[in-house]
């Protein structure tokens, strides 16, 4: 248990403002509202540059043949969300989803070196479908919730943490990481594995996720053959969750309530 953690198709639908139909996205400059009824899907990139986060309703990003971009200057907030991107759905702003978000084919891509830029899950929202081709690869957040699994991962393996807090949280976001952290990508600083609080743990130079949020909070992780497991460890009961401390600069064990094989 962490005591607390920091950095760790268009039918009914209802349109006023405008949009633009370019060769290649659709721009939105005014506002637009989706009511509960209301079901729309996008083929192309979205441009929001207006309002449009008081939507029910579903909304739906589809395409086999390339990637599809979500940018602009304005965060879009969306009731239900389907996403079905063979090549990648990549989000150059923050999306939030109020209810379901089902990830049907294709990954949800979101900024490394921009944490802020996320796909955010609000109070009793959920997600469906996640797997090893359909996951968020980069950062996922959440608001208003006590308790989660981020459906993150990195390129083709889902590598889920679950965050069970104390208190409900008014924002917390992860991401996972499949490289070493002694030379991590995006962060501009080393998590030296050999920097211990003691001599009796060791850390894992495979992968590392990173976990942001202020309650006091459990944390549940995962790994596969790819996590070199057995390099660390002979049992895995022996297994730990260790976490790096900014002030000391050096990595922590923050404890064990059990391990499992599945």
């Amino acid at each position: 248990m962490w005591n607390s953690f920091k950095h760790i198709i268009c039918s009914l639908g209802f349109f006023s403002g405008f949009m633009v139909l370019g060769q290649q996205a659709l721009h939105n400059y005014g506002t637009i509202k989706i009511h509960d009824t209301g079901v729309v899907g996008f083929h192309m990139d979205v441009i929001n540059d207006g309002a449009f986060n008081q939507n029910m309703g579903l909304v739906g990003f589809y395409n086999q043949n390339k990637e599809l971009v979500l940018s602009g200057n304005s965060n879009p907030v969306f009731f239900d969300v389907e996403v079905a991107v063979d090549h990648g759905f990549y989000l150059e702003n923050t999306m939030g989803v109020l209810n379901n978000l089902n990830l049907i084919t294709g990954n949800l891509f979101t900024s490394r070196s921009q944490s802020e830029i996320n796909i955010s899950f609000l109070n009793d929202s959920f997600y469906v479908g996640e797997g090893n081709q359909n996951h968020v690869d980069g950062y996922a957040s959440i608001q208003g919730k006590e308790s989660f699994t981020f459906p993150i991962g990195d390129g083709q393996k889902l590598r889920p943490l679950t965050l069970t807090s104390n208190t409900i949280n008014d924002y917390a976001k992860s991401a996972y990481y499949y490289e070493n952290p002694n030379s991590p990508s995006v962060f501009g600083e080393s998590f030296d594995t050999k920097k211990l609080e003691t001599e009796f743990l060791s850390v894992s130079n495979f992968e590392f996720r990173h976990l942001e949020g202020e309650k006091p909070s459990y944390v549940d992780l995962s790994w596969n053959g790819e996590s070199n497991i057995g390099i660390l460890v002979d049992d895995i009961s022996e297994l730990r969750v260790v976490g790096w401390n900014s002030k000391n600069r050096k990595w922590e064990d923050l404890g064990n309530s059990a391990s499992k094989v599945i």
